[in-house]
């Protein structure tokens, strides 16, 4: 079939790797961006205000940035919200799972996450204890596709998405483990900090067809000067994270309840 926007994405991250000849696919790869290149270099941009409504969703969601040396102009960077950076969590509550493929393949595609949050909140002292869930699941197929695909250099089988998760957190966490179909272990985080917010990262591998699930106990006081605020910010990736938040009082009062697909970056609020 004809490669065009609407399945140009789908090709470029599975389809291209089913064809079988490998000289027919970087034939084709270079016809795409030759193409792209030329259209993108012969033809008459619109103006600012179209351009700018067509990128500003991607810029949104974060998978738009840029960086500048000159601070005036990494500044601006910053003021339309093209720099990447963490949301200011300004005393609130925060949490965000990001993902850095650790095995030098292509399986990101494959990695279906879905992130529960759940808090009981003191309002009146800030005293805040949560748990948030990761249940992650590799839809890859242990075979089928080329090596550079599945495969890795880190000794795991084909199909293995080996990644190094860091959760992003206004609170510590106090404990975490991760539970496959076998067992229930402990996990050891590498902890840290940035731009305000508490990091803990390890490494997993998830064969292919399995779903593991990680689990961190958080606990701890904030400010809150506005009230309770929690600050999400979904990993830009191309499998947008399914995200379900609970948050209760410490009377059982409902704060805030919604789940579903989560694309960019949010501050919720008792509503």
């Amino acid at each position: 079939g004809q490669l065009d926007q609407s399945n140009l994405a789908r090709f470029l991250l599975v389809d291209q790797y089913t064809i079988g000849d490998e000289a027919d696919r970087v034939d084709l790869l270079a016809a795409a961006s030759s193409a792209t290149v030329t259209q993108v270099l012969s033809g008459a941009l619109p103006s600012p205000a179209v351009v700018a409504n067509a990128l500003s969703p991607l810029a949104a969601q974060g998978r738009l940035v840029g960086w500048a040396r000159d601070v005036d102009e990494q500044q601006l960077f910053a003021d339309v919200d093209l720099d990447g950076a963490l949301p200011d969590l300004a005393g609130g509550d925060g949490i965000s799972a990001v993902f850095n493929n650790a095995g030098a393949n292509k399986l990101d595609v494959y990695l279906e996450r879905t992130l529960d949050y759940d808090a009981t909140v003191d309002l009146d002292s800030g005293e805040i204890t949560a748990t948030a869930t990761l249940t992650l699941t590799n839809t890859a197929p242990p075979s089928g596709l080329p090596d550079g695909v599945i495969g890795n250099y880190t000794g795991d089988d084909a199909g293995t998405n080996r990644t190094m998760l860091s959760l992003y957190s206004a609170l510590p966490v106090t404990s975490a483990t991760v539970t496959t179909d076998v067992e229930t272990v402990p996990l050891a985080l590498d902890v840290g900090a940035e731009q305000g917010w508490r990091v803990g990262s390890a490494t997993l591998a998830i064969p292919p067809g399995e779903t593991v699930t990680v689990t961190y106990e958080l606990e701890g006081a904030l400010a809150l000067p506005g009230g309770y605020s929690l600050a999400t910010r979904p990993q830009p990736i191309v499998v947008d994270e399914v995200q379900s938040v609970r948050v209760l009082t410490a009377d059982g009062e409902v704060l805030i309840e919604e789940a579903g697909t989560a694309s960019e970056p949010r501050t919720l609020r008792p509503s």
